[in-house]
Protein backbone atom coordinates (compact mmCIF):
# COMPACT_ATOMS: atom_id res chain seq x y z
CA UNK A 1 0.00 0.00 0.00
CA UNK A 2 2.96 2.26 0.81
CA UNK A 3 4.86 1.70 -2.48
CA UNK A 4 5.19 4.70 -5.02
CA UNK A 5 4.17 5.13 -8.46
CA UNK A 6 7.05 5.79 -11.02
CA UNK A 7 5.14 8.31 -12.13
CA UNK A 8 3.48 12.42 -11.71
CA UNK A 9 -0.34 13.47 -11.92
CA UNK A 10 -0.09 14.42 -16.14
CA UNK A 11 -2.20 16.78 -17.70
CA UNK A 12 -5.43 15.14 -19.39
CA UNK A 13 -7.97 16.20 -21.58
CA UNK A 14 -10.00 18.97 -20.08
CA UNK A 15 -13.68 18.78 -18.69
CA UNK A 16 -15.97 21.39 -19.90
CA UNK A 17 -13.16 23.64 -18.87
CA UNK A 18 -11.80 21.77 -15.71
CA UNK A 19 -8.07 21.45 -16.28
CA UNK A 20 -7.41 17.93 -14.95
CA UNK A 21 -4.70 15.58 -14.22
CA UNK A 22 -4.39 12.14 -13.87
CA UNK A 23 -2.33 9.07 -12.75
CA UNK A 24 -3.71 5.96 -14.26
CA UNK A 25 -2.23 2.29 -13.72
CA UNK A 26 -4.02 -0.86 -15.05
CA UNK A 27 -6.70 -2.73 -12.99
CA UNK A 28 -6.75 -0.32 -10.28
CA UNK A 29 -7.63 -1.20 -6.85
CA UNK A 30 -9.86 2.03 -5.59
CA UNK A 31 -10.18 5.74 -7.42
CA UNK A 32 -9.44 8.90 -5.63
CA UNK A 33 -10.22 12.26 -6.64
CA UNK A 34 -8.34 15.16 -4.80
CA UNK A 35 -9.94 18.43 -4.48
CA UNK A 36 -7.88 21.25 -3.56
CA UNK A 37 -7.76 24.56 -1.21
CA UNK A 38 -7.58 27.82 -1.70
CA UNK A 39 -4.52 29.71 -3.57
CA UNK A 40 -3.94 25.51 -4.49
CA UNK A 41 -3.43 23.88 -7.66
CA UNK A 42 -4.16 19.78 -8.64
CA UNK A 43 -0.56 19.30 -8.69
CA UNK A 44 -0.31 19.98 -5.24
CA UNK A 45 -1.37 16.77 -4.65
CA UNK A 46 1.57 15.22 -6.70
CA UNK A 47 3.14 13.92 -3.63
CA UNK A 48 0.23 11.95 -2.36
CA UNK A 49 -0.71 9.78 -5.78
CA UNK A 50 2.69 8.82 -5.85
CA UNK A 51 2.03 6.61 -2.54
CA UNK A 52 -1.58 5.75 -3.56
CA UNK A 53 -0.39 2.25 -4.51
CA UNK A 54 -2.36 0.57 -7.68
CA UNK A 55 -4.50 4.21 -7.56
CA UNK A 56 -6.49 5.47 -10.08
CA UNK A 57 -6.20 9.20 -9.05
CA UNK A 58 -7.61 12.62 -10.57
CA UNK A 59 -7.12 15.88 -9.39
CA UNK A 60 -8.18 19.11 -10.98
CA UNK A 61 -7.88 22.59 -10.97
CA UNK A 62 -11.15 23.82 -9.32
CA UNK A 63 -12.31 27.15 -11.50
CA UNK A 64 -11.16 30.24 -11.26
CA UNK A 65 -7.39 29.00 -10.11
CA UNK A 66 -4.90 27.78 -12.50
CA UNK A 67 -5.51 25.96 -15.99
CA UNK A 68 -9.70 26.34 -14.99
CA UNK A 69 -9.05 29.86 -14.77
CA UNK A 70 -10.91 30.68 -17.83
CA UNK A 71 -14.33 29.31 -15.95
CA UNK A 72 -14.05 32.74 -13.28
CA UNK A 73 -14.65 31.50 -9.68
CA UNK A 74 -17.30 29.03 -8.41
CA UNK A 75 -19.75 29.42 -5.76
CA UNK A 76 -19.78 26.63 -3.02
CA UNK A 77 -22.55 24.79 -5.05
CA UNK A 78 -20.68 25.22 -8.35
CA UNK A 79 -17.70 23.80 -7.24
CA UNK A 80 -19.61 21.11 -5.93
CA UNK A 81 -21.34 20.07 -9.20
CA UNK A 82 -17.92 20.45 -10.83
CA UNK A 83 -16.44 17.97 -8.54
CA UNK A 84 -19.64 15.55 -9.20
CA UNK A 85 -19.13 15.79 -12.81
CA UNK A 86 -15.25 14.78 -12.63
CA UNK A 87 -16.88 11.81 -10.39
CA UNK A 88 -19.66 11.15 -12.52
CA UNK A 89 -17.44 10.75 -15.95
CA UNK A 90 -14.37 10.19 -14.82
CA UNK A 91 -14.32 8.34 -11.68
CA UNK A 92 -17.54 6.96 -10.78
CA UNK A 93 -17.80 5.28 -6.86
CA UNK A 94 -14.22 7.22 -6.11
CA UNK A 95 -12.90 8.42 -2.60
CA UNK A 96 -12.67 12.23 -2.77
CA UNK A 97 -10.00 13.65 -0.65
CA UNK A 98 -10.60 17.02 0.19
CA UNK A 99 -8.38 19.64 1.43
CA UNK A 100 -9.35 22.41 3.61
CA UNK A 101 -12.28 24.47 1.58
CA UNK A 102 -11.62 21.77 -1.03
CA UNK A 103 -13.24 18.82 2.21
CA UNK A 104 -16.01 21.62 2.12
CA UNK A 105 -16.63 21.00 -1.71
CA UNK A 106 -16.38 17.14 -1.16
CA UNK A 107 -19.09 17.50 1.67
CA UNK A 108 -21.61 19.38 -0.05
CA UNK A 109 -21.00 16.90 -3.35
CA UNK A 110 -21.64 14.00 -0.60
CA UNK A 111 -25.02 15.52 0.03
CA UNK A 112 -26.44 16.45 -3.55
CA UNK A 113 -24.95 13.64 -5.52
CA UNK A 114 -23.69 10.93 -3.29
CA UNK A 115 -24.04 8.37 -6.30
CA UNK A 116 -20.84 9.24 -7.18
CA UNK A 117 -18.67 9.23 -4.23
CA UNK A 118 -17.58 6.33 -2.11
CA UNK A 119 -15.86 8.38 0.57
CA UNK A 120 -15.17 11.45 1.88
CA UNK A 121 -12.00 12.40 3.60
CA UNK A 122 -11.89 16.30 4.62
CA UNK A 123 -8.31 17.73 6.01
CA UNK A 124 -8.88 20.83 8.06
CA UNK A 125 -12.13 21.74 6.34
CA UNK A 126 -14.22 24.63 7.50
CA UNK A 127 -17.88 24.18 7.55
CA UNK A 128 -18.90 28.04 8.32
CA UNK A 129 -22.61 27.39 8.99
CA UNK A 130 -22.18 24.68 11.49
CA UNK A 131 -19.32 26.21 13.38
CA UNK A 132 -18.07 30.02 12.44
CA UNK A 133 -14.17 29.92 12.12
CA UNK A 134 -12.47 32.00 14.96
CA UNK A 135 -11.28 36.02 13.49
CA UNK A 136 -13.23 35.85 10.12
CA UNK A 137 -13.49 38.48 7.91
CA UNK A 138 -15.19 39.08 5.05
CA UNK A 139 -11.94 39.22 2.44
CA UNK A 140 -11.10 42.80 0.42
CA UNK A 141 -12.91 41.93 -3.36
CA UNK A 142 -11.56 45.43 -4.40
CA UNK A 143 -7.58 44.04 -4.37
CA UNK A 144 -7.83 40.12 -5.20
CA UNK A 145 -4.07 40.07 -5.89
CA UNK A 146 -3.45 41.94 -3.00
CA UNK A 147 -5.59 39.23 -0.82
CA UNK A 148 -3.95 36.72 -2.62
CA UNK A 149 -0.37 37.82 -1.43
CA UNK A 150 -1.25 38.17 2.11
CA UNK A 151 -2.79 34.91 2.36
CA UNK A 152 -0.10 33.11 0.53
CA UNK A 153 2.41 34.94 3.43
CA UNK A 154 -0.13 34.23 6.07
CA UNK A 155 -0.87 30.76 5.26
CA UNK A 156 2.26 29.24 3.88
CA UNK A 157 5.11 32.37 5.12
CA UNK A 158 6.60 35.65 3.96
CA UNK A 159 9.74 33.86 3.89
CA UNK A 160 8.10 31.26 0.70
CA UNK A 161 6.57 33.97 -1.28
CA UNK A 162 9.71 36.12 -1.54
CA UNK A 163 11.54 32.78 -2.98
CA UNK A 164 9.10 32.79 -5.75
CA UNK A 165 9.78 33.90 -8.92
CA UNK A 166 8.22 36.75 -10.21
CA UNK A 167 6.11 34.14 -12.98
CA UNK A 168 4.92 32.46 -10.25
CA UNK A 169 4.02 35.58 -8.03
CA UNK A 170 2.02 36.61 -10.73
CA UNK A 171 0.34 33.50 -11.11
CA UNK A 172 -0.59 33.29 -7.63
CA UNK A 173 -2.10 36.85 -7.69
CA UNK A 174 -4.22 36.02 -10.94
CA UNK A 175 -5.55 33.05 -8.89
CA UNK A 176 -6.53 36.45 -6.07
CA UNK A 177 -10.36 36.45 -7.94
CA UNK A 178 -11.19 32.77 -6.74
CA UNK A 179 -9.82 33.04 -3.66
CA UNK A 180 -11.51 36.27 -2.52
CA UNK A 181 -14.82 33.92 -3.86
CA UNK A 182 -13.89 31.28 -1.34
CA UNK A 183 -12.96 33.12 1.67
CA UNK A 184 -16.32 35.26 0.78
CA UNK A 185 -18.18 31.65 1.34
CA UNK A 186 -16.41 30.88 4.53
CA UNK A 187 -17.37 34.40 6.17
CA UNK A 188 -20.92 33.32 5.40
CA UNK A 189 -23.05 31.69 8.33
CA UNK A 190 -25.48 30.30 5.39
CA UNK A 191 -26.54 27.00 5.43
CA UNK A 192 -25.98 25.49 1.90
CA UNK A 193 -27.05 21.91 2.81
CA UNK A 194 -28.01 19.74 5.46
CA UNK A 195 -24.99 17.31 6.18
CA UNK A 196 -27.23 14.84 8.31
CA UNK A 197 -28.54 13.83 4.91
CA UNK A 198 -25.33 12.98 3.52
CA UNK A 199 -25.21 8.77 3.00
CA UNK A 200 -21.15 8.54 3.21
CA UNK A 201 -18.76 7.81 4.72
CA UNK A 202 -16.46 10.25 5.84
CA UNK A 203 -13.40 11.02 8.09
CA UNK A 204 -12.65 14.17 9.37
CA UNK A 205 -8.79 14.13 10.04
CA UNK A 206 -7.02 17.42 11.66
CA UNK A 207 -3.57 18.24 12.88
CA UNK A 208 -1.79 20.38 15.37
CA UNK A 209 -1.47 24.45 15.51
CA UNK A 210 -3.40 27.51 16.80
CA UNK A 211 -6.88 26.31 15.21
CA UNK A 212 -6.86 22.78 16.47
CA UNK A 213 -9.75 23.82 19.14
CA UNK A 214 -11.81 25.01 16.48
CA UNK A 215 -11.56 21.51 14.43
CA UNK A 216 -12.28 19.63 17.43
CA UNK A 217 -15.71 21.57 17.72
CA UNK A 218 -16.62 21.27 14.61
CA UNK A 219 -15.97 17.19 14.48
CA UNK A 220 -18.26 17.23 17.79
CA UNK A 221 -20.86 18.53 15.86
CA UNK A 222 -19.94 16.91 12.35
CA UNK A 223 -20.20 13.63 14.83
CA UNK A 224 -23.70 15.05 16.16
CA UNK A 225 -25.23 15.62 12.95
CA UNK A 226 -24.21 11.98 11.02
CA UNK A 227 -23.12 8.88 12.72
CA UNK A 228 -21.47 8.57 9.25
CA UNK A 229 -18.90 10.69 10.06
CA UNK A 230 -15.54 9.98 11.97
CA UNK A 231 -12.55 11.81 12.59
CA UNK A 232 -8.74 11.32 13.57
CA UNK A 233 -6.13 13.74 15.09
CA UNK A 234 -2.82 13.61 13.05
CA UNK A 235 -0.09 14.58 15.76
CA UNK A 236 2.55 16.64 14.42
CA UNK A 237 1.45 17.48 11.33
CA UNK A 238 0.21 21.14 10.30
CA UNK A 239 -2.23 22.23 7.24
CA UNK A 240 -0.44 21.73 4.38
CA UNK A 241 -0.03 18.17 5.00
CA UNK A 242 -0.54 16.91 1.22
CA UNK A 243 2.83 18.87 0.67
CA UNK A 244 4.78 17.73 4.22
CA UNK A 245 3.24 14.22 4.78
CA UNK A 246 1.82 12.84 1.85
CA UNK A 247 2.86 9.22 3.28
CA UNK A 248 0.24 10.03 6.31
CA UNK A 249 -2.49 11.44 3.96
CA UNK A 250 -2.17 8.50 2.10
CA UNK A 251 -2.49 6.25 4.91
CA UNK A 252 -5.47 8.26 5.76
CA UNK A 253 -7.13 7.10 2.33
CA UNK A 254 -6.35 3.83 3.14
CA UNK A 255 -7.76 3.65 6.47
CA UNK A 256 -11.30 5.28 4.88
CA UNK A 257 -11.45 2.17 2.49
CA UNK A 258 -10.22 -0.61 4.83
Amino acid sequence: MTDEAPVRLGRVEDLRGLALYELRVEEPERRVICVHGGLDRATSFSRVARRLGRSHVLAYDRRGYQGSRPLGPGTLLQHAEDLALVARERAPGATVVGHSFGGLVALVASVLHPEYVSGVLCYESPVPWLVARPRTSAPDASDPAGEAERFFRRVVSSEAWERLSEAERDSRHQDGPALVSDLSVLSDPEVVVDLSRSPVETLYAFGDGPSEPYYRRLVDALEAKNSLFGHQHVPGVGHGIHLSHPQTLAALIFSLQS
